[in-house]
C-alpha cells in the first residue's frame, strides 16, 4: 500500500538495466572450476567467514560474478575464500558474458581482460582491489560497479 513505504526507504532501492545478453546463467558452480584473479585481505575474509557462522549456518549471500567461458572470478573474491574455507564445494555464482563491451575492467579500462585471464589461470594474482569491475546501465548510460547484478541465494552451512 501506498501509506506503507517510507521515502527513505525508496532511496535505498536501486536497480540498473543491462544488455540482456551479458548474463548468461545463474547457479552453482564448482569452487575447483573458478579462477580468482586478485589477492585477499585476510581480515576481510576472516570478518565473511565469522559473519557467515554466527548467523547460525543460515545467511543470505550475493553471488559470485565469473566469466562464463573461462570461470575468472570478476567479482566476489573474499566471499568465495570464505565459503572455500568453510568446506563449500559449490558456490551460489551469476555467469557474464565478460567479452562484452559493456563490461570494463575500471574506470579507465586501463587492464586488458585478456591479461586477467591468463594471470588467473597461471595463478599470477594482482594485488587486492587492483581492478574495479563496471557495467553500463543501459537506461541511464552510465557505469555503475559490476556487483549490482549480482543475485541474492540463501546458503546453509
Amino acid at each position: 500500500s501506498p501509506g506503507f513505504e517510507s521515502p527513505s526507504l525508496r532511496k535505498l532501492m536501486f536497480s540498473i538495466e543491462i544488455d540482456k545478453n551479458i548474463i548468461t546463467d545463474v547457479t552453482y558452480e564448482s569452487v575447483n572450476l573458478l579462477y580468482p584473479h586478485e589477492k585477499i585481505i585476510n581480515k576481510k575474509k576472516n570478518f565473511l567467514k565469522e559473519k557467515f557462522v554466527n548467523n547460525y549456518g543460515l545467511f543470505f549471500i550475493s553471488s559470485i560474478i565469473i566469466c562464463n567461458e573461462s570461470g575468472l572470478i570478476i567479482d566476489g573474491h573474499h566471499r568465495y575464500n570464505a565459503l572455500k574455507e568453510l568446506g563449500h564445494n559449490k558456490i551460489p555464482v551469476t555467469k557474464v558474458n565478460y567479452k562484452s563491451k559493456k563490461i570494463k575492467t575500471s574506470k579507465n579500462n586501463d587492464i586488458c581482460k585478456n591479461l586477467i585471464i591468463e594471470k588467473a589461470v597461471l595463478k599470477d594474482l594482482f594485488n587486492p582491489k587492483s581492478t574495479s569491475h563496471l557495467i553500463l546501465c543501459e537506461r541511464k548510460k552510465r557505469w555503475f560497479p559490476i556487483t549490482l547484478i549480482s543475485s541474492l541465494f540463501q546458503v546453509k552451512l
